[in-house]
């Protein structure tokens, strides 16, 4: 698949879950995120990828200090969210890859052989995607499911994980 063009994260009350859309070219991918999913997989989400290579290599010291690789990816978060277009609605004229939503079972990052960290969702049955997640990817999506987890009503905490997280390869089972 085509790096996604959109991302759309809403809350709907009568499922109690999360709508997670993500939009390429013409098609779009749905999944259902339930507060367990949510819970689970937030802190691989939040601090797992932030192992993954900030700038290109040459332009990093061989060995950085963990604070400051900490507030290197905290600015390259705040520049992303800066040029992320939150005012343009999704667009729903997509065709959607499957029948409807798939309930996200299974979510992990693994980095690909160039170092950038690769999210996977998928349900039981193994059906779902696979986005390489450069910096404005991450920040805009977990942005999106900070505000749509707001508009839930879940008293789910979700905080940032801090550097000390665990290593790319983490994976949270639903």
């Amino acid at each position: 698949m085509s790096p996604p063009t959109q991302l759309s994260v809403s809350y709907i009350p009568e499922e109690d879950r999360l709508l997670l859309r993500v939009g390429f070219a013409a098609e779009e991918a749905q999944f259902w995120l339930t507060r367990r999913f949510v819970q689970l997989s937030w802190p691989v989400l939040t601090g797992a990828v932030r192992y993954g290579p900030p700038v290109a290599p040459q332009q990093v010291a061989p060995v950085m200090a963990p604070a400051a690789r900490e507030e290197l990816h905290a600015f390259q978060r705040e520049a992303a969210l800066q040029q992320a277009d939150f005012a343009t609605r999704y667009d729903t004229q997509r065709t959607p890859v499957w029948s409807g939503p798939v309930l996200a079972t299974e979510f992990g990052l693994q980095n690909n052989a160039q170092g950038q960290p690769v999210m996977a969702i998928r349900n039981g049955a193994g059906v779902g995607i696979e986005l390489v997640l450069d910096v404005g990817l991450h920040a805009g999506l977990v942005r999106l499911i900070e505000q749509a987890v707001a508009q839930s009503g879940w008293a789910l905490e979700l905080a940032q994980e801090n550097a000390g997280a665990a290593p790319v390869a983490a994976k949270a089972v639903h």
